[in-house]
This record gives C-alpha cells, structure tokens and sequence, in this order.
C-alpha cells in the first residue's frame, strides 16, 4: 500500500479582502498531489483547525501573498500514513 499524507490546518490568519470575505490578497493553496496542476483540495485564507488527507504519497502547500499587508501565519502539521512504514513521521512547520 501507498503511504498517505495527513496535514492539520492549525492556522490561518491571513489578509482577506473586506468585500467578498475571500481569499483574494493573501492565502494558502493545497494541492492533492506534487504540482499545480494537481486537483486543488482548497484554498484558505482563515480556518480553524482542519484535517485533510491525500489520496497518494505528495501533497503540494503553496503560499500566496501580495505583500501589502503584514498580518499573521500559517501552520501545517503534517504526517505520513499507511502500510509502508511501521513508524509515524510527524512533522511540523
């Protein structure tokens, strides 16, 4: 079996803009798989904690900002799942 990905959201505190209340200054995009032309799990700009799991072996985060605003951070817990490895790797950053 493949080994999975498991990643927390942990935090998300980022620029947003005032009239759509989305995600369009600054943001983080999860990709389900190595590239950007991976199906896209979703794009966050604020989140509380959230759980995603991949459907194969590499996950791609990306980080999006314009650089006008200084505000916040984001953090992603991370681990590897599955049958390949008898030991949890957790990583955090």
């Amino acid at each position: 079996m493949l080994q999975k990905i498991s990643l927390i959201m942990n935090e998300l505190n980022m620029q947003q803009s005032g009239e759509c209340n989305c995600c369009e200054h600054d943001y983080v995009k999860l990709y389900d798989g190595p590239t950007e032309t991976s199906t896209v799990i979703n794009t966050f700009c604020t989140a509380n904690p959230t759980r995603f799991n991949s459907s194969g072996s590499s996950v791609l985060v990306v980080f999006i900002s314009d650089g006008i605003v200084n505000r916040g951070s984001f953090s992603v817990k991370w681990n590897f799942f599955g049958t390949c490895s008898r030991d949890k790797i957790s990583y955090a950053t």
